[in-house]
């Protein structure tokens, strides 16, 4: 029970948010409005400095794993190749850029003011990220900004319109889209909408993982040729062939067994809950097959009780959450690998694209994977790879059986699917990528492209 004093606080504390609401809420719409009026930077003259600030102010970020975990770590790789000095700016600390031996800041949330309304401290945590980069990055200026969209926030237009210079946006999706269909619906969707626009018409460059994104953006008012379409990648170099898999397989009781591999974050779009209908018609027909879970989130008891439902719990190993720097050692420890993917629910074009399938590419393995959108493109079936329908259990089945009957095609499909990550899809091609299109619109110095010199 609560007593009168806690009551009273927290009906203060009520009132107090709701006196506030008219101002935080008039302050969003009229940033919106501001950057929405904003224009491209005018070509630049100013020799490059080789500095960069790249932001991630995701309110609840996972830093530990996970696919927007691996995407921000590649790019501040392939940035730190190039001869980019980058000072990262998040909300929490973020390992890869500690290891990678950045400048990091954290700005941590301090949600007191405004957590009884729904949305609304994502606003104040913007104005106060945006407010602690600007001090933190104006002096000298970086050669631009770069920010990792996130809900509710305009930071970085906000922080490289005040420095003067260029803005990155990297746009992986509707935050609202994501909110309606996989989540629960905003309850300031217009206004999130409406800073979501903002932030893609503020944007000196907006890059996006995929051609369903790019035709997104551009029918939302983004210029088709400030567009970049750079899918994910994978730096070849931590995962390869060579990673030896059998402590991780020991360690899990795992010696002896043909394992089929799965690795995410159990979102709504991964399709772990097909694979999961899949084991029981594997393991039927397979007895030496053993499913092997890597991660966690919100759909991993809908896995588990399926798991249960079927009888097949003694097949099936969930390894947990693990640390991005471990999961090269669990793919090793895997026969084969799969990425389940299923369509959108609204029935609109799968954007997505999984940094697992680069990674597993990179692993040399034998992969069964949903023929959707840029996952059908970036593989090839029989070629380097065995899919599937997308959602259909039974033929995802069929695929898996199909390549742990057959090792000689489990080898053919995992060494082109190396060649092929190797040749196109690494970290280091994704931002030369980057860096070749801003030089292209005059958003910098074409020297920024000169090898970086030795120190």
């Amino acid at each position: 029970p609560v007593g009168p004093r806690a009551g009273a606080q927290a009906m203060l504390r009520c009132l107090r948010d709701l006196g506030g609401f008219p101002w935080i809420y008039g302050s969003a719409r009229w940033k919106a409005r501001q950057l929405l009026r904003r224009r491209p930077l005018p070509p630049g003259g100013r020799p490059p400095s080789r500095r960069a600030a790249y932001l991630r102010a995701n309110l609840w970020q996972e830093s530990r794993a996970g696919g927007s975990v691996a995407h921000t770590a590649g790019v501040l790789e392939g940035l730190k190749s190039a001869g980019i000095e980058v000072t990262y700016v998040g909300t929490t600390e973020f390992p890869p850029a500690r290891r990678l031996g950045m400048r990091t800041h954290v700005v941590p949330p301090r949600l007191g003011w405004m957590r009884n309304l729904p949305d609304l401290p994502f606003l104040i945590y913007s104005a106060t990220f945006a407010r602690q980069c600007r001090s933190l990055l104006g002096t000298p200026p970086p050669d631009f900004v770069y920010q990792r969209y996130s809900l509710l926030n305009s930071s970085g237009a906000e922080v490289a319109s005040r420095l003067g210079c260029p803005f990155v946006l990297e746009y992986n999706g509707s935050e609202v889209w994501i909110a309606r269909n996989w989540s629960t619906p905003l309850f300031f969707e217009g206004l999130a909408d409406r800073i979501e626009q903002a932030n893609l018409r503020a944007a000196d460059l907006t890059v996006v993982v995929s051609r369903a994104l790019r035709d997104e953006v551009v029918a939302r008012g983004v210029l088709p040729e400030r567009v970049l379409v750079n899918p994910n990648a994978v730096d070849p170099a931590r995962y390869h062939p060579g990673m030896d898999g059998e402590p991780v397989r020991h360690r899990l009781g795992l010696t002896g067994r043909l394992v089929i591999g799965f690795i995410g974050t159990f979102g709504p779009w991964h399709g772990a809950e097909v694979l999961a209908r899949a084991v029981r018609p594997v393991t039927a027909q397979l007895p030496e097959a053993h499913f092997l879970f890597v991660g966690s989130g919100r759909g991993m008891p809908a896995v588990q009780a399926i798991i249960a439902g079927d009888g097949v719990g003694s097949r099936v190993t969930f390894a947990g959450l693990v640390p991005q720097e471990d999961a090269p050692a669990y793919l090793a420890a895997c026969d084969i690998l799969v990425s389940p993917h299923v369509g959108n629910p609204d029935g609109t074009p799968f954007f997505g694209s999984p940094t697992k399938l680069f990674e597993y590419m990179a692993m040399g393995k034998g992969i069964v994977a949903s023929d959707l959108d840029q996952i059908g493109e970036i593989l090839s079936h029989g070629k380097t790879a065995w899919l599937v329908r997308p959602g259909d259990p039974e033929d995802l089945a069929a695929g898996i059986l199909a390549l742990a009957r057959d090792p000689g095609l489990r080898r053919a499909l995992g060494e082109a699917a190396r060649d092929e990550v190797v040749a196109k899809h690494t970290w280091k091609a994704h931002v030369e990528r980057l860096l070749v299109k801003m030089v292209e619109l005059q958003l910098l110095d074409p020297r920024v492209l000169d090898p970086p010199r030795a120190v």
